[in-house]
């Protein structure tokens, strides 16, 4: 029997059976169905991106963006500015195209959360053991100094002279051979995704996996789903695949969760409260070469400001995506950067967002509309940012800084982004981005404002679970890979030892 199905494979209208069907493959949808499948249970996935291995995965950023991002990284969320949303559409799902960043939840969110939202089974103790295991499955592990990379080091060398606290980053990967290729798949399965560990793992248990299948329908029977219905896609060729389960689970992301559930009758509680950590990029240029195309993405990073929800870190790339960066500039700054590209390097803050945005849907539209503002103290942070960027990129030996707003003047001392900054009135014309979306369908204990219960169980239902990013009542500040799977780990004990209520 065939354990994964691709679209090609199918040709006609296929009906299967299983214990439990999970809706997605990444973080949450993976830890669900292998632990699922540890216990027994006859699992099928369904992914709607395709499935692909590392032999894939060419490093050609057009293609691979096509291949393995929902519209090709740039899902918009609609506000002030705009803001393009990346996340993974492929067997694994954002995890194939993360850095595999892997912070553990910070003591004082998980305390925050378990008084505030009465969510029980968050003490330390008690996760720090999901940690622990989850850390052990995924190699999570700091690289060496010595293959950290050179914008990684300057940044380290700017902390010491400014007297910052820096970490080395904990990553989800093992003997990586620093390609430099984690945003477009892995080329050596060195970063530890779902695509190389649970996934497998999975399959070695018995399960099933289908790629290629968009699930449009949740198959309820009063407040009992008995399955799920797909459109499977062969080419030009659809056909529909309908999996009859005992259990469903849904994985499918902040985005495309609460998408799914509007659009079957479920709307309580279900995308009101969307969550974003925005990302904002600088160019900085050196007069010695950084060689960002040798080493991983990120190494170290700076957690100096971590109380106020900002973090500060490097990202390498070869020339296609410094052209990306900076976009907002004129083709003649573009031209002059790409071509000393080796002296250049991209710092990134990564911002926790302090307002609330909603998830929409309109039947004319086949995906999620996701709104969100920021807010005045949004802007107050970016600003902020954007002035401890300049402050460590400066005393790492920096000469010039190019910031993600167009028309903004090239930035040669933190003096110059301390005026440019003042004169600001908004950031309608910043390029930002998020990578990180969240609690569109929050857990907790009140009904009245959580879309489901402590442990995932869909509010209305007695066996709908939603295993993502969506559950988390509030966005993490740190990146929320660990977090997802540990929450939905932490789900999954209650579930499987209750017996699935």
């Amino acid at each position: 029997m065939l354990l994964i199905i691709r679209g090609k494979d199918i040709n006609s209208d296929t009906t299967i059976s299983a214990g439990a069907v999970v809706v997605g493959s990444g973080a949450g949808g993976a830890t669900a169905a292998y632990l699922l499948s540890e216990a027994g249970i006859d699992v099928v996935m369904v992914e709607e991106g395709g499935y692909y291995t590392s032999e894939n995965f060419t490093g050609r950023v057009s293609d691979m963006m096509g291949m393995l991002y929902r519209d090709s990284g740039m899902t918009p969320v609609f506000g002030k500015p705009n803001i393009p949303f990346a996340e993974g559409c492929c067997v694994g799902g954002s995890t194939v195209i993360n850095g595999g960043l892997c912070w553990r939840t910070p003591e004082e969110i998980l305390n925050r959360w378990s008084y505030s939202y009465k969510l029980p089974m968050l003490d330390e103790d008690y996760m720090s053991e999901i940690f622990v295991r989850i850390e052990k499955d995924l190699n999570i592990s700091v690289q060496s100094n010595e293959s950290a990379n050179m914008a990684s080091k300057k940044l380290e060398e700017g902390c010491r002279r400014l007297k910052w606290r820096y970490e080395p980053v904990p990553r989800a990967q093992v003997g990586c051979e620093n390609s430099n290729r984690c945003p477009t798949g892995c080329p050596t399965g060195a970063k530890q995704s779902m695509l190389v560990t649970y996934i497998p793992k999975m399959l070695d248990n018995g399960s099933r996996l289908y790629s290629n299948a968009r699930v449009e329908k949740i198959l309820i029977r009063g407040s009992k789903a008995v399955g799920v219905e797909a459109v499977v896609r062969n080419g030009r060729r659809k056909s529909k695949l309908r999996v009859n389960a005992e259990r469903v689970f849904l994985g499918c992301g902040s985005m495309q969760t609460p998408y799914l559930l509007k659009r079957n009758g479920f709307n309580r509680n279900i995308g009101k409260n969307l969550q974003i950590h925005l990302n904002i990029k600088v160019v900085a240029l050196f007069d010695e070469d950084i060689n960002p195309h040798i080493g991983t993405m990120m190494t170290s990073q700076v957690k100096e400001f971590e109380k106020e929800n900002i973090f500060i870190g490097s990202s390498n790339f070869d020339p296609v995506y410094l052209a990306l960066t900076l976009a907002p500039h004129a083709n003649k700054v573009i031209e002059r950067l790409c071509n000393n590209w080796k002296k250049v390097a991209i710092y990134l803050a990564q911002i926790k967002c302090s307002g609330v945005g909603r998830i929409f849907t309109n039947r004319f539209v086949n995906r999620p509309l996701p709104i969100y503002n920021l807010t005045r103290e949004d802007e107050v942070r970016v600003g902020t940012a954007l002035e401890k960027l300049a402050e460590v990129v400066f005393a790492s030996g920096a000469k010039e800084l190019y910031l993600p707003i167009s028309k903004s003047p090239v930035i040669r001392s933190v003096r110059n982004i301390k005026d440019f900054l003042s004169g600001l009135t908004g950031f309608k014309n910043a390029d930002f981005l998020s990578v990180h979306a969240m609690s569109t369908c929050a857990m907790g204990a009140d009904n009245s404002s959580s879309a489901v219960n402590p442990f995932g169980l869909l509010h209305g239902t007695k066996n709908v679970f939603i295993s993502d990013a969506s559950i988390l009542p509030e966005s993490t500040g740190v990146n929320p890979q660990l977090t997802i799977m540990a929450l939905v780990h932490r789900n999954m004990i209650e579930i499987l030892n209750s017996g699935g209520h």
